[in-house]
């Protein structure tokens, strides 16, 4: 089961940091998944699949 306050938690920290350390891939990537918690999703491994697979319109593969 995911911890999504443990998750929510995270982000903030990396929000609140001054320079983030993520590129612009990763930040949009980011928001995604902060859309999917506020509305009350839980970011699965698929669904970030899916994300990713629209964002870089290529198939994604996993280590």
């Amino acid at each position: 089961m995911i911890n999504n306050e443990a998750i929510k938690l995270a982000i903030e920290d990396l929000e609140l940091q001054e320079i983030p350390n993520y590129s612009m891939t990763e930040e949009k990537l980011l928001d995604y998944i902060n859309m999917l918690s506020d509305c009350g999703f839980a970011s699965t491994p698929q669904i970030l699949q899916n994300i990713v697979h629209e964002m870089m319109r290529d198939k994604v593969k996993i280590n």
